[in-house]
């Protein structure tokens, strides 16, 4: 089922994007250069990690979906 946005909800969301657009314009973090995070690391909730650390953080969980799905496929191929 597919939903058309009216007028109305269009012209919000360009307005949410000139918003977004024009207040990270002017700032100088608004992007992380791949040195500053090798050098600083990333500061998250458990405490600041090193770039290798929070790279394993955030691969974790979709290697475990991968892996789920494939025990998954191959317990439904035995069956």
């Amino acid at each position: 089922m597919s939903q058309r946005l009216s007028q109305e909800q269009i012209e919000d969301l360009a307005v949410v994007g000139r918003v977004s657009a024009r207040t990270s314009a002017g700032r100088s973090d608004a992007s992380v250069t791949q040195g500053k995070v090798v050098s600083r690391g990333v500061e998250t909730l458990s405490g600041r990690l090193t770039a290798r650390e929070a790279a394993i953080q955030v691969l974790t969980l979709p290697v475990l979906i991968l892996g789920w799905g494939l025990a998954v496929a191959v317990i439904i191929a035995f069956i």
